[in-house]
């Protein structure tokens, strides 16, 4: 029986009610149930509710639903001021979590990416820190970085679950829109002749017709074979190539043939008349 005043105080009158009327009535009477204070502990304000140093950041945002619903009920308004407070009034931990995702954020994403943190997690940030000589703040963003961006078992092409970048079905448009177009070759810069990409260039020629370097086909070396002659011995062939030009030694040559003996040095005097 719902209690009506005036002419729907009696329950023969409410029976004719429509049935939208009734599940109006039942959601306002829940509503009003919760916004009744709990007589069994002291009621703080909303603004001053703190999640402790390892409470769950869940629990933490309850208690901030329960509260804000009762004094301002459920409106857009209200979940709005609680998403706002849930950053605001959460500890340190919680707070450099979210921090990153804060102004595009949502409160079931806040309550997602603060589900490990805790007093373990905060030892082991500890840690982290002191090793890599970081401010705990720095590292708790490095890994809530690497939380958002790498789920588990997702695929790294399109971040979807159920199959590996392998067999992505959207890797081919995923390489055709990031590879940039190849640009047609111009006028070869060497030859000048035709539209080729230089190191594809075999012409022996240019258009005026002299000659490129490093496209002639080089033949193979001769074999150096020539007699090793005394320290003042000449051979015919380079006498009449050299002509008056002092002879100097080549030490690169390589010579076949048994070594020559030293030749005498010794100076003989003059004839005395």
């Amino acid at each position: 029986m719902i209690a009506g005043e005036g002419i729907h105080a009696e329950l023969r009158n409410q029976m004719g009610f429509a049935v939208g009327v009734y599940t109006q009535t039942t959601a306002a009477a829940k509503d009003a149930w919760q916004m009744l204070p709990d007589a069994s502990r002291k009621e703080e304000h909303v603004s001053q509710i703190r999640q402790g140093a390892d409470e769950p950041f869940q629990e933490f945002v309850s208690r901030l639903n329960t509260a804000a619903g009762r004094v301002f009920g459920p409106s857009v308004a209200t979940q709005s001021f609680i998403t706002q407070l849930a950053y605001e009034n959460a500890n340190s931990a919680c707070q450099a979590v979210i921090r990153p995702f804060r102004k595009k954020g949502t409160l079931s994403g806040y309550i997602r990416l603060c589900t490990d943190v805790g007093s373990s997690f905060t030892q082991d940030i500890a840690i982290a820190a002191a090793i890599q000589g970081k401010p705990m703040k720095e590292i708790m963003y490095q890994q809530a970085r690497f939380n958002t961006g790498t789920r588990s078992g997702a695929c790294f092409t399109c971040g979807k679950l159920g199959h590996r970048a392998a067999q992505c079905p959207r890797k081919g448009e995923s390489e055709h829109s990031t590879a940039p177009a190849k640009k047609p070759p111009d006028i070869c810069p060497k030859c000048r002749r035709g539209k080729h990409w230089a190191s594809e260039c075999r012409s022996k020629t240019d258009k005026d017709g002299r000659p490129i370097q490093g496209n002639w086909v080089r033949g193979q070396p001769l074999a150096l074979n020539q007699q090793c002659y005394g320290a003042l011995q000449i051979p015919e062939q380079m006498q009449g190539q050299r002509g008056n030009e002092p002879l100097r030694e080549n030490t690169s040559r390589t010579y076949s043939g048994p070594p020559q003996a030293a030749q005498d040095w010794t100076c003989v005097p003059p004839p005395t008349s």
